[in-house]
Parts: structure tokens; sequence; C-alpha cells
């Protein structure tokens, strides 16, 4: 298969067959395309027989929605390979990766079909129990080991430049910390009713855009670690068994060494995202869950983020309380700036999140709309 051809149904049975033995040859599969095949091509092979299933995952340069659009097929080589770092470091928390087939662009890995999106079970009233606990447990264990407080400098510098990851860090760089604030493009989508509202208290407010600046250069200039990219409740994934909550991290497409701020302000903005989305439809035991959620975040990652350095930083001069204590606060102070800017672009940008776009009415959209606001700048600017 040449590296330009795009798997369908069909084909990607018969590619599975080909590259692995995961399945029998007597076997009858079937496959479904799962995902948004916004920019990437997601199908599912189900043995009929035994009930086993896989995932491959493909990408293409060419994207489905802007056929002018293009991005380095590379990329789901730099996923899978940052999915099989996280496993290393913290077990069982991504999808398992089988096969990275770069010349197609594909990979092969685990179906956690039997976890559920976070996202939409907020959607739909559902709180998860240990989220908290849950996503800083990865965050500290997948993140924190990478940093020059343990990972040997040459090796942190070689990761650096393995994950390069120039194509999504633009999107990044346009989408989240300069659309919203200059329209250069004139993409961004204003809910009408709201628009004039939304222009003063973002496109106009000068002294926001400082704030944002600031955060821009930070995002562009601090390789910490090895970052997630895009970490929200729609990249989590929950089940529960035995009184247990367990979450698999999906999509580290736009993983590269950045600040980890971005990933936890990323956690915090979808908290406000649910909490907001649940006042609005009286939605009590959600609402008093992402409060919940939100007060926990901060205090269990400082926790665990000093407790993990004493215990493992290797640099000798970094071996000392105060700086590791410094180093976190400083992690915490940036993720509320951080929360800020996604909130904002996700109101204004043209990549909107369900807990607004599903508001049909008129007036629940614009108090949503300008309380995110509210609260972006509010973060941002403290």
């Amino acid at each position: 298969m040449k590296r330009k051809t795009i798997l369908t149904e069909k084909t990607a049975i018969d590619y599975i067959r080909s590259k692995t033995d995961f399945f029998s040859a007597n076997e009858r599969l079937v496959c479904e395309e799962i995902g948004d095949g916004n920019i990437n091509y997601v199908f599912r092979i189900k043995s009929v027989d035994s009930g086993l299933s896989a995932i491959i995952k493909q990408a293409d340069a060419q994207t489905r929605v802007r056929p002018d659009g293009y991005l380095d097929p590379a990329r789901n080589t730099r996923e899978a390979e940052a999915l099989q770092l996280y496993e290393k470091l913290f077990p069982q928390s991504v999808p398992h990766v089988f096969l990275i087939d770069t010349e197609n662009s594909c990979m092969i890995m685990q179906d956690i079909g039997e976890y559920k999106n976070l996202k939409q079970e907020l959607l739909h009233n559902n709180g998860v129990p240990c989220f908290a606990e849950c996503i800083t447990d990865f965050i500290v264990k997948t993140q924190l080991p990478l940093t020059d407080f343990i990972c040997p400098p040459q090796e942190k510098k070689e990761l650096i430049c393995r994950f390069m990851n120039p194509d999504l860090c633009a999107i990044t760089e346009d989408l989240v910390f300069t659309h919203p604030y200059k329209d250069v493009r004139n993409r961004n989508i204003l809910f009408k009713p709201n628009e004039d509202w939304l222009r003063k208290n973002v496109e106009e407010n000068t002294d926001l855009h400082v704030y944002v600046g600031k955060l821009k250069l930070k995002f562009q200039n601090m390789p910490q670690s090895l970052i997630h990219g895009d970490l929200h409740s729609g990249s989590v994934f929950v089940k529960h068994i035995n009184a247990k909550t367990l979450i698999k991290v999906i999509d580290p497409e736009f993983a590269f060494f950045g600040p980890i701020a971005y990933d936890v302000g990323n956690v915090f903005a979808h908290l406000f995202f649910t909490k907001v989305y649940a006042e609005v439809h009286n939605f009590k035991k959600t609402e008093t869950w992402a409060k919940e959620n939100l007060h926990a975040l901060p205090t269990l990652f400082e926790q665990k983020a000093v407790q993990f350095l004493k215990a493992n930083t290797v640099d000798p001069l970094y071996r000392n309380d105060s700086l590791i204590k410094d180093f976190v606060q400083e992690i915490l102070a940036d993720a509320q700036g951080f929360a800020g800017t996604e909130i904002i672009r996700r109101v204004v940008g043209s990549a909107k999140t369900p807990e607004i776009t599903t508001l049909s009415d008129t007036e629940q959209r614009i108090f949503a709309e300008q309380k995110l606001i509210q609260t972006g700048i509010q973060l941002l600017m403290k």
C-alpha cells in the first residue's frame, strides 16, 4: 500500500490482516469508521467470532474539512510514540500501541470501547468519582519524569528534537493565542446576539492581549516536558470497576515539549465549561462535581508533584525543597492563565465545545458565553 492510499472500511480489514496476527485467518471481521474524521481516519476492526477488537488510526496529509489544508502525516508516528512513552512511564493510562507503520502513517492500538468518554458523560449529568485524583496522577507520572529535575540532560534534548511538532504547534499558536484576539484570517465564529459584547471584551481588550502574549511566549519557549497538548474532557475516557475509577487518555497528537501548565490549564478550563453548562441546565449533581474538582485539582497536583519531585529528583542542585515548591507553584499560576486562553478561544474561535454549541436558547447561550469569558479574563489577568 502506498503512503497516500487512504484506508476504507473494506481495506482496513485487509490491512490489519497483512500487518499483524492479531486475528486468526479464519475469523470473520467487521469494520466501522469512528471518530470525527476531520484530519484522521479511525477504524474499529472487530471479530464476529471472538469479540476481540482493535483500532487503526491513519493520518492524511490533506485535511477533510479544508482541502487546501496540509498537515505532515508523520504526526501519526509522533502520536504513537508519545502513547508508548506515556505507557512506559504510567502503565495502563493510555491505549496500548500494537504497531507503528511509519510508511503508511498508521498505528494499530488497543480498543478502549468499554470505557466511556468523559465529556459525553458530563453532558448527560453523569459525574465521575475521583477525577481530579486520576488526572493529576496522569500529569505527574507522565510529565515530571521528563523534566530537568529527573531526566538526564542529553536524553531530554534528544527527546525534545524527536517530538518537535511544528505543524500542530502552529495550530495551537494561531487558534488559542492569536486568532481569538487578532482575527487576521476572519475565522472566528461569534454568536450574533452576543457579537458586540464579545468583540468589546476580547478583540478590543488590549490590556488582556498583553497577558495572552506573555503566555504565548511561554508556550513557544518553555520545553519543560512532553505535554499532551490537547488535554481535556473529550480526550479522557473513564471506566468504573470494583468501586474504582480508571482513565485512559487518548489523542496526544499535539504532544511536544512545552509548559506543563498548558495541560493543567486545559483540564481546568473544561471543568469551568462543565460547571457553566450544568448551571444552565440545572444539573445540580454535575455542577457540584465540577466545583469539587476545580477545588481539588490544584491541591492534589501540588501535593503529588512536590512529593514526586522530592522523591525522584536526580540533579543535586535541584534537590532543594524551596526550589521544588516554587517550580510547582509556578506551574499552577501559569495554568490559571492557560485555562483562561482555552476558555476564551472555545467561545469566540472556530473550534467550539458542545457545552456552548448545544445551547439552543439564546438567553442561555448569552449567559453562558459571558460568564465564561468573564471567568477567562479573570484567570488571565490575576
